[in-house]
């Protein structure tokens, strides 16, 4: 299983998603800034420009059909 997929196209990357994957699905929002770093504490983001920083995750079963947002079910939106 890979660690890491990439978040953009690569032409070379033939890799697909297959029935009962586990996926987390992280994204990182910035105000203003277009890299961000983590803390030496491995907790704390910031940018490189400064502004706020936040990260959000859905964990997701890939299914034949519909997927399974895992994430979705403690109720938190």
């Amino acid at each position: 299983e890979p660690d890491c997929i990439l978040n953009y196209y690569d032409r070379y990357d033939r890799r697909r998603f297959k029935k009962n994957m586990v996926v987390a699905i992280e994204t990182f929002l910035t105000t203003s800034s277009t890299l961000v770093n983590t803390a030496p504490d491995k907790w704390t983001l910031t940018g490189n420009k400064g502004g706020y920083c936040v990260q959000h995750e859905h964990t997701i079963i890939v299914t034949s059909g519909k997927p399974i947002i895992l994430t979705a079910m403690n109720g938190i939106k």
